[in-house]
């Protein structure tokens, strides 16, 4: 998967309720940043929505997201 080709809808990710960070990076503030925008906006998530309130462009978002998919924070629904 490649993060600038990523065309997977907000909407069908989660939180991994079994990830355990004990085995991975730190995350960065910008991780944490878009973990907590996903967290406040469970319905209606749109890569737009998410750029304009965290203030991020189209590779960031998708790098992020494809980031915490790899580390195991984020999976598919």
């Amino acid at each position: 998967m490649n993060p600038q080709n990523l065309n997977l809808p907000l909407s069908h990710l989660e939180t991994d309720p079994e990830y355990n960070s004990q085995f991975h990076r730190s995350l960065s503030r910008q991780e944490l940043v878009v973990l907590g925008w996903l967290a406040s906006h469970p319905k209606g998530r749109t890569y737009h929505d998410l750029m304009r309130e965290c203030n991020m462009t189209v590779e960031e978002s998708h790098t992020i997201i494809f980031d915490l998919i790899q580390v195991g924070v984020l999976r598919r629904r």
